[in-house]
């Protein structure tokens, strides 16, 4: 792509507010993966088959992470991210991006 074919673009101030929000997305996945890996490693590393310890009949290393903490992490953490991280952005091309809050219910 030249130099003069992009003097074309306009910029879109929700382009902004999308690589802000896959950011975020990005460093919650990083932080959810680390978080299971370190509960999983730290539970099971190093216990004998016979000296493990179950939680309704699952090793304990994967009950707590991979069924309660993705439990928890996967509705109660995007959740909040979702209420109060993200924007709420328009996606009509000749809108200026941004939704207003006086026109509750009319989205």
């Amino acid at each position: 792509m030249s130099r003069h074919e992009t003097e074309d673009f306009e910029h879109d101030p929700r382009y902004r507010v999308s690589l802000r929000e896959t950011w975020l997305c990005l460093i919650y996945w990083a932080l959810f993966t680390g978080i299971a890996m370190v509960i999983a490693w730290g539970l099971g590393a190093g216990v004998d088959g016979a000296e493990q310890d179950f939680v309704m009949g699952f090793p304990a290393w994967f009950f707590w992470s991979g069924i309660a903490f993705v439990g928890v992490a996967s509705f109660i953490a995007p959740y909040l991210m979702v209420k109060f991280l993200f924007r709420e952005i328009s996606l009509e091309p000749d809108d200026d991006g941004l939704v207003r809050t006086d026109r509750e219910g009319d989205l």
